[in-house]
């Protein structure tokens, strides 16, 4: 690695780790920090089980946090570059402005890789922990209330040998409505059978393998979306969340595109411009994506295109200032 590409990265990486540290405490301030103190005053939880939530509400939020740093990494980085002058000087030695920022590029690409891979295995797990604590330790209630779209999974060797989807779960007479089971073998469904509802009538409901959708794995996802299927249920919603396991992950790098550019400047800028841009874009980012997913859910749109939009239309804005920079 040369060493004009090693100080790019270092000037992306400081906003970048600031850019997690301070938008993970905005959302903690927000949100887990207020649930916390509800869940003390109301329930009595003990400090324990307040700190378990606080450190098992911190993977979901990253997911969200990483691609909101990297815009402000991007464009804080090449907005000092350019303020104090260096981008232009790098640029007189023949470097295109591209070139010069590959490094934060292949890096945020990286971050967005890394992203699936901390959405696919660690988020749910953190989340299953976080509802069993609220649950169990906190709230002291095993047996939940009336639940819709469960899940239970029977795991053989590793591999799912059957798929139990459940309409509406009722802990009053224990019953489950509208039922589809899908027996598998060797990966392959080769078995359906539907009742309109079961009770278990002797011993009790053990509920550990059942998960909502938001909670599953990519790989149970398309389990689950063909157990709605089967059903005859509306797989909108699965549908979107599988493919919001890759494009929020993947906004990073949009992100990485866009603010890049966007931070060159002719005239000096503080950081706190910077920083106040990137807040604006993140929020129109958002607002967009709640936008469409509203609209996917509401089939107005499909379920893949209210994912994917908002990252087209911000990759698409990053290709048009990355080439009117070059020029």
């Amino acid at each position: 690695m040369r060493i004009l590409d090693k100080y790019i990265l270092k000037e992306f990486l400081g906003p970048f780790l600031f850019g997690v540290a301070a938008f993970t405490a905005i959302f903690l301030g927000a949100d887990t920090l207020l649930k916390i103190a509800d869940y003390v005053t109301k329930y009595g939880a003990s400090s324990t089980a307040a700190l378990k939530i606080f450190i098992l509400a911190l993977p979901r939020i990253i997911v969200y946090t990483f691609p909101m740093a990297v815009l402000l990494g991007a464009l804080m980085a090449t907005s000092r570059l350019s303020g104090s002058s260096e981008l232009i000087v790098m640029r007189t030695s023949g470097q295109s402005f591209s070139r010069l920022v590959m490094p934060i590029f292949i890096l945020t690409f990286l971050i967005s890789l890394c992203a699936v891979a901390f959405n696919e295995y660690v988020v749910p797990w953190t989340n299953r922990k976080y509802e069993q604590v609220i649950n169990i330790e906190i709230k002291r209630n095993l047996n939940p209330g009336v639940t819709d779209h469960v899940i239970l999974r029977d795991v053989q060797n590793g591999k799912i040998a059957h798929l139990l989807y459940a309409r509406r779960y009722n802990p009053e007479n224990k019953k489950l409505e509208n039922i589809t089971i899908q027996e598998f073998q060797n990966e392959a469904v080769i078995r359906v059978e539907n009742a309109p509802n079961a009770v278990w009538k002797d011993g009790k409901w053990f509920m550990e393998n059942g998960t909502i959708y938001d909670e599953m794995t990519i790989r149970e996802l398309f389990t689950a979306r063909k157990a709605y299927e089967a059903a005859h249920e509306d797989a909108t919603a699965i549908v979107m969340e599988i493919h919001r396991r890759f494009s929020l992950p993947f906004a990073s790098f949009v992100f990485g595109l866009v603010g890049a550019p966007l931070g060159v400047q002719r005239e000096r800028s503080s950081s706190s411009i910077g920083f106040g841009l990137s807040v604006v874009i993140i929020f129109v980012y958002y607002a967009v994506m709640t936008f469409l997913e509203a609209l996917g859910k509401g089939h107005v749109i499909s379920a893949v295109a209210a994912v994917w939009l908002p990252n087209l239309i911000a990759l698409i804005c990053a290709v048009y200032l990355i080439k009117r920079v070059n020029q």
